[in-house]
């Protein structure tokens, strides 16, 4: 299509060719009759536009597909707070991407008796839907921080959350809470409580 200029009655047309106009651009023609002006749009057209529509959905995809992953991967669900007595060993894999703190559970809850050493003991017992029986290992997945291989005699505190692979015994380091005020902080020392992990 070849778009006209017209300018009025009596009025020569000037015609633009297609080879003036841009790989496809918009092509805006004015006509007036009978003294109204009316104005009429060409949009984009051609293989340019063919050619982003064909770029836009796989980058659509890869876009939802990552949001999607990026979602899972940092959903965190309620956390409880755990407490752990040293010595526990951290150890780091694939390039330290890895982090994993192995214990075992304790027999009473932190706020009815302190956990032994190696252990780690629900604040105020069990949480719901969690299986965790004393002698029974688990493990911490996630950074410790201050609490990372902890020494002997030392007790720190942790929010955790139970992972969503298939190992029963993993749970996933949320959140790290630091006691100050006193000799060994950033340790802790009872009385213990649950507070400060969120439900």
């Amino acid at each position: 299509m070849t778009p006209t200029f017209r300018a009025g009655p009596n009025v020569s047309a000037r015609t633009v060719g297609p080879a003036q106009l841009h790989g496809g651009e918009v092509a805006t023609s004015v006509q007036v009759a009978d003294g109204l002006l009316t104005h009429s749009k060409r949009h984009r057209e051609g293989f340019d536009m063919v050619k982003l529509s064909w770029l836009a959905i796989p980058g659509a995809l890869a876009l939802g597909c990552g949001s999607v992953w990026v979602a899972n991967a940092q959903a965190p669900g309620s956390s409880y707070a755990v407490y752990c007595r040293g010595p526990l060993s951290t150890f780091r894999t694939e390039g330290g991407k890895v982090i994993r703190t192995p214990f075992k559970w304790a027999k009473q809850a932190a706020t009815k008796e302190n956990p032994g050493a190696g252990e780690c003991a629900w604040a105020d017992g069990t949480p719901q839907g969690v299986e965790s029986k004393p002698g029974d290992g688990g493990t911490l997945v996630g950074n410790l921080g201050p609490f990372d291989s902890m020494p002997v005699g030392t007790i720190g505190k942790v929010c955790v959350s139970k992972a969503n692979s298939g190992q029963n015994n993993d749970f996933i380091v949320r959140e790290i809470l630091r006691q100050l005020g006193h000799e060994t902080a950033p340790f802790h020392r009872p009385p213990f409580s649950g507070a400060g992990c969120s439900a």
